[in-house]
């Protein structure tokens, strides 16, 4: 796995700047266009903002179906329409931390969302779907298109 063998970085977007961490507050919308989604929206306070390989984001896919509407997609950080900026910071300067803007970005689905009507809460334990260093990596290692050392 990249992640874990250190060859690639990466972060879990979900904080939005009108929302903070109230998830139900999130307005980033993701939108089927063919077999592509198209992400438009913002996240801040992400870690690793300028490091990052790829994301995992947070995205309203389905405003009708309430909770159940959202979906985690594998964002690599190289895609057309990605852009950050840096936040200055205080305190902890060991890691950056940063401001996301996704516009009209085209990503495929990648397996990390979950099926249609499915509330991200379904599974016993509680938590997300697809959450967890394991479980992420996983995904990206299978569908991100993202650079790797050999390739950068």
């Amino acid at each position: 796995m990249p992640a874990i063998r250190g060859e690639m970085v990466s972060a879990i977007a979900v904080t939005e700047p009108d929302a903070g961490s109230d998830v139900a507050g999130i307005r980033t919308r993701a939108v089927r266009d063919g077999d592509d989604w198209v992400i438009n929206g913002s996240k801040i306070y992400i870690t690793n903002a300028a490091t990052a390989d790829w994301l995992c984001l947070l995205a309203v896919t389905d405003p009708e179906a309430g909770h159940a509407g959202f979906s985690q997609i594998i964002v690599p950080t190289n895609t057309a329409g990605v852009s950050y900026d840096l936040l200055d910071k205080i305190g902890y300067w060991g890691s950056d931390t940063g401001l996301f803007f996704f516009e009209d970005v085209s990503s495929k689905p990648n397996g990390s969302s979950p099926p249609s009507g499915s509330s991200p809460t379904a599974r016993s334990s509680g938590r997300p779907h697809a959450t967890g260093p394991g479980t992420a990596s996983s995904l990206a290692r299978r569908s991100c298109p993202c650079r790797t050392p050999s390739s950068s």
